[in-house]
């Protein structure tokens, strides 16, 4: 409670009026949303004298389970139910598949059309033929009569695709380049990296896809001629907009004035029986709603101001990057962090600017290691970071935060033979292989000499688990979660 109430109080209080009118005007639309379900369900099992009467009644004995059962036996609402599900399920794939195509070559800035391609696709959202012409090119398709015409026309939404390609525009650039250099093609960077890191979008556009297919029934009741091949909204509209179930359902009830009740109150139980693929899709669909990164890892690489400026070029502002995981920290965020020991132009005063950084975004994992040169870089001619300093400030960092992920890095083990097991015995407790194709490491080779270009996956691991087991430590294979991170 006491989180909750600190965490108000960094608001004004034009912020706090305005704040719990937002949530007023939710409650109000939660309320609206559910007051007619409710209403609706109860309806569904009560008697249709008592309803039309007295309303709701929570009177048990007024409630009857009639309506389903009329529902249930009859045999439209099962072809019609098969034909909806059907016709969403296919609409949905062909419609997700060719968006998220279609979305792909948008998203990316050297393509060439970009923006004539643009234009065609945005006269389409306000443009369209009529229904006249769109009925007369379905009748020349020969698709009059079939599925195929009520799931191609609308099958492509310009809409859905903008939203598709402002996604794909969100992926970090460097996936692209990192799958460029280890060789990856255009279609199997698309399929094996791309799509699977897009799966929240798929999601979301899977569910509008599929619940606008499964709630339209104009389409179908312009193309659709054979009752064998009507959705299931066409049978609910003749009982929800026409009064009129189907014979089968009311045909032993002899009287009109109780056919109209009986039919009343199939309305409701056909309402619920409808929904229900919706109300099972939305869990199932929930955890690539909730997907996403949980962890980041951004070296701030220093926290001196005239130092950042010495070592990075004019366009890339620090307080921009150490912003980013200040946000990242604050949104719930595992933020690893970190800084390179003895790089060009560092003072103490730049480290000691380093370690009260760290103390104020109190990270999950602070990566650091000694500055080692490239040859292909402007501080080729300066020296490698020192071996000693690097391990009292790993032993530093163990001080001042004992639940930190702390990596005991490959360049350490660069500078010196031992390195990575002497960074374990001052406090590091992170290891990590390099499990990158060995044809490929010399490509992004961040230092010179870097141990372990020339090893398996499994030799690198294996001789990893040697190495720290000679530190007196064992290796421990899962997430890497901080300890205690909640």
């Amino acid at each position: 409670m006491s989180k909750k109430k600190s965490g108000m109080q960094i608001y004004t209080k034009q912020d706090k009026a305005i704040l719990y009118c937002g949530y007023a005007l939710l409650a109000l639309f939660l309320i609206a949303i559910i007051v007619p379900m409710v209403y609706i369900v109860i309806a569904s099992f009560m008697d249709p004298v008592t309803l039309q009467n007295k309303g709701i009644s929570f009177d048990f004995s007024k409630w009857s389970l009639d309506a389903y059962e009329r529902v249930i036996s009859d045999k439209q609402i099962w072809v019609g139910f098969k034909n909806a599900v059907l016709y969403s399920v296919i609409f949905t794939v062909i419609s997700v598949s060719v968006t998220m195509l279609a979305a792909y070559p948008m998203s990316l800035p050297d393509f060439k059309g970009k923006k004539f391609f643009n234009i065609l696709f945005v006269i389409t959202m306000f443009f369209n033929g009529g229904l006249i012409p769109t009925y007369l090119l379905i009748n020349n398709l020969g698709l009059l009569d079939s599925m195929w015409a009520v799931i191609l026309p609308g099958a492509f939404s310009v809409w859905n695709m903008i939203i598709a390609r402002t996604y794909y525009q969100g992926i970090p650039r460097e996936l692209r380049e990192a799958a460029d250099v280890d060789g990856a093609s255009e279609m199997r960077y698309f399929f094996s990296i791309l799509l699977p890191v897009c799966m929240p979008v798929v999601a979301v556009l899977a569910l509008w896809q599929f619940v606008a297919m499964w709630n339209s029934y104009f389409d179908a009741m312009i193309y659709l001629n054979s009752a064998s091949k009507q959705p299931l909204q066409l049978v609910l509209r003749s009982i929800l907009i026409q009064s009129q179930p189907e014979s089968g359902m009311i045909a032993d009830i002899q009287s009109t004035a109780e056919r109209a009740k009986m039919a009343e109150l199939l309305k409701y139980a056909t309402i619920i029986i409808s929904s229900l693929p919706l109300l099972v899709m939305y869990p199932f669909f929930q955890k690539y709603f909730d997907a996403g990164a949980d962890r980041y890892l951004l070296r701030h690489e220093t926290a001196g101001a005239e130092h950042y400026r010495k070592l990075h070029p004019a366009e890339l502002l620090q307080e921009k990057r150490m912003q980013c995981l200040r946000d990242l920290k604050k949104i719930g965020y595992q933020v690893g962090s970190g800084f390179m020991v003895g790089s060009p132009y560092q003072k103490t005063e730049d480290i000691i600017c380093d370690l009260r950084f760290l103390q104020e975004l109190q990270p999950d994992m602070i990566g650091i290691g000694p500055f080692i040169t490239h040859q292909d870089t402007p501080f080729r001619e300066f020296p490698s970071g020192g071996l000693t300093l690097c391990l009292r400030m790993v032993a530093i960092l163990r001080h001042l935060f004992p639940e930190v992920l702390l990596p005991a890095t490959t360049a350490l083990g660069t500078i010196h033979p031992s390195g990575r097991e002497l960074g374990l015995l001052a406090g590091a407790n992170v290891v990590m292989p390099n499990l990158s194709p060995v044809g490929v490491r010399e490509k992004y080779s961040l230092y010179d000499n870097k141990i372990c270009t020339g090893e398996e996956a499994a030799e690198c691991r294996g001789c990893l688990e040697n190495r720290v087991a000679s530190a007196g430590f064992q290796i421990v294979v899962d997430r890497g979660d901080r300890k205690n991170f909640k």
